[in-house]
């Protein structure tokens, strides 16, 4: 569910020349930026997300999605590959654009497709050993965010 209500996804491509969001590696991942460029700005980040930054960010949701992504996605070459993938599709979709000093900063469009819940693939929280009901919503995780900022 995302924060405006349900996304839908128009699945015969006649609404849209853009097939986002969708159920590819590219178009997961570009949904997932979306939302931790929403997240950057909520928690005053700089503005500009390094594409080092986003390639590791990449490399850790291919761990999450094990089994789901092509392989190679976790090793250097192959999260660059999809970050520019994904980062097309942002820019594409104009929720994203790119910095001419080599990052991504989100535009205001981006908020439309924030989740209200973070979700995890099923595979993972099996082998984390929680139920679905488990998964963390976005605003537990700003409270823990919180919590760890104020211990520190």
């Amino acid at each position: 569910m995302r924060a405006e209500g349900w996304v839908t996804v128009d699945e015969a491509g006649g609404l849209s020349d853009l097939r986002w969001p969708d159920y590819g590696a590219p178009e997961t991942a570009a949904l997932r930026l979306c939302d931790e460029l929403r997240r950057r700005r909520l928690r005053d980040d700089p503005v500009v997300w390094p594409l080092e930054e986003v390639t590791a960010f990449v490399r850790d949701l291919a761990g999450e999605y094990a089994g789901y992504w092509k392989k190679g996605t976790d090793d250097v070459a192959g999260a660059q590959r999809l970050v520019a993938e994904a980062v097309d599709i942002l820019v594409a979709a104009r929720v994203a654009a790119r910095d001419p000093a080599g990052g991504v900063r989100a535009l205001p469009a981006a908020g439309r497709y924030a989740a209200t819940n973070a979700v995890l693939p099923a595979a993972t929280l099996r082998a984390a050993g929680e139920p679905a009901a488990a998964q963390e919503t976005i605003e537990d995780l700003r409270k823990q965010e919180e919590q760890e900022e104020e211990t520190s």
